[in-house]
């Protein structure tokens, strides 16, 4: 919006891009701005364009259109909301339940929501150095090992526990509920155990300087280093790069901090909403 009222980014709107953006300095801010606004439009026309096929075989073009954008925006930006009706139940909210079966618009739902979860850095290198693993920063490398390590195990997990589930719906769930919230089953009837590798999925999150939420990849990757540099008493290395000791000192801050807002909201909403078992409430 500044760049597009030709206002000046201020020094403290600069540092505060450099951080939301995890950008090394406050040089290539502008650069930066711009190329978030535009790959986001990119991706989000494409994910319309595709949704289209889908919705076009039950609306009216126009109202096809509007659907279409409409999931676009919201799932690139792991926003979760959806205008999804059930025809027979006008009244209820059941996020992507009637897509349950319908594998492009869930694949189309995923695809987005993980470009929309590894970060516009992620994105941008992938993009200047195509599929050169060796080329990309070690912040690439972490951000693409982990997040595809997490969709693995999830949908494993998930369909371990959830044997009812198709591997299309553990694979949707595996992503969404990391960082949108979208749902093709209705959660309310998965299993506590199933609910659980949900619950640490979604505390996990996205990576940083993302449309998503969590306490990030990278900040799980830096603790399950220091764990390990600990254990076997050797230097915390990823990649044949070294990570800082003070880098596992902010990850564990950051879980401790999460894990003790998560904790305090759910023991009072058990106080004030009493009806509310101890699993909804977590």
């Amino acid at each position: 919006v500044m760049l597009i009222a030709c206002k000046r980014i201020g020094l403290g709107g600069r540092n505060l891009i450099k951080e939301a953006g995890n950008l090394d300095n406050g040089r290539d801010v502008i650069r930066f701005v711009k190329s978030v606004l535009f790959t986001t439009l990119a991706i989000e026309l494409v994910g319309a364009a595709l949704s289209f096929i889908v919705f076009v075989q039950e609306y009216s073009p126009i109202q096809a259109i509007g659907y279409s954008l409409f999931h676009s925006v919201a799932t690139f930006n792991n926003s979760g909301f959806d205008i999804f009706v059930n025809p027979n139940n006008p009244y209820s909210n059941e996020s992507m339940v009637v897509y349950h079966d319908n594998i492009l618009l869930n694949l189309i739902t995923v695809g987005l929501i993980i470009l929309g979860g590894i970060g516009f850095l992620v994105i941008r290198e992938i993009k200047r150095k195509g599929i050169h693993w060796k080329k990309y920063s070690m912040h690439a490398k972490v951000v693409i090992s982990v997040s595809a390590f997490l969709i693995v195990v999830g949908t494993l997990l998930i369909k371990l526990t959830e044997t009812d589930e198709s591997w299309l719906s553990a694979l949707f769930h595996s992503v969404s509920t990391r960082t949108a919230g979208f749902s093709t089953t209705d959660i309310g009837s998965l299993s506590p155990a199933g609910l659980l590798v949900i619950m640490v999925l979604m505390f996990i999150g996205a990576s940083p300087g993302s449309t998503g939420g969590g306490i990030k990849t990278t900040t799980v990757f830096v603790l399950f280093c220091g764990i390990i540099s600990a254990a076997t008493n050797r230097s915390e290395k990823a990649f044949k790069y070294s990570i800082p000791k003070n880098l596992f000192r902010k990850a564990a801050v950051i879980t401790l901090l999460a894990l003790a807002l998560v904790l305090t909201s759910t023991w009072l909403l058990l106080i004030f909403e009493p009806d509310v078992s101890f699993l909804d409430a977590l």
